[in-house]
């Protein structure tokens, strides 16, 4: 396998996922996709140092074709905000976002009061699909709201603390 660690995760809803392969490659038969729903695919690279990556894929049927497609789910002019996992989390979750273009970027955690309690990301970030892991585990339990502010705009999303 070298030096990388793969993890391959399937959800036909785009929560629940479930642990697929831990090869280089993934193979699956069409049994995950159910009708003209999508089937979310979820790929989690480890490093030897410990550094991840995640990369979000949405797999569906070609419009009466019978084929099978695969679409980025990163794709299109709006940057996105992904959702946290592990979400519930005891610790650490990673936070995915992507960017149609290169812009200032600043992603934060704010408490149920208003107050921001952790700035992850303050700088400008280049185009593409990215991670960021959020170390809650000195934080006390409850609900945070996690918020990415790009060049004025704002997505911002619930986090759940658990111990």
């Amino acid at each position: 396998m070298g030096p990388y660690m793969f993890h391959w995760e399937l959800s036909n809803n785009g929560f629940n996922y479930s642990t697929v392969g831990t090869s280089e490659t993934f193979t699956s038969g069409a049994g995950f996709l159910f009708g003209s729903n999508p089937t979310y695919l979820r790929l989690t690279v480890t490093s030897a140092d410990n550094q991840t990556s995640v990369s979000f894929l949405t797999l569906s049927r070609g419009s009466g074709s019978g084929r099978i497609g695969v679409d980025e789910v990163e794709t299109g002019q709006q940057p996105q905000l992904k959702d946290a996992y592990p979400n519930p989390t005891t610790g650490e979750t990673i936070i995915g976002y992507s960017l149609p273009v290169t812009a200032s970027v600043r992603l934060d955690i704010i408490n149920q009061i208003g107050e921001t309690v952790a700035i992850l990301i303050n700088g400008k970030k280049e185009a593409g699909a990215h991670t960021q892991v959020f170390d809650g585990s000195k934080l006390p339990a409850g609900l945070y709201l996690y918020r990415l502010q790009v060049d004025g705009k704002s997505i911002t999303k619930r986090l759940l603390l658990a111990r």
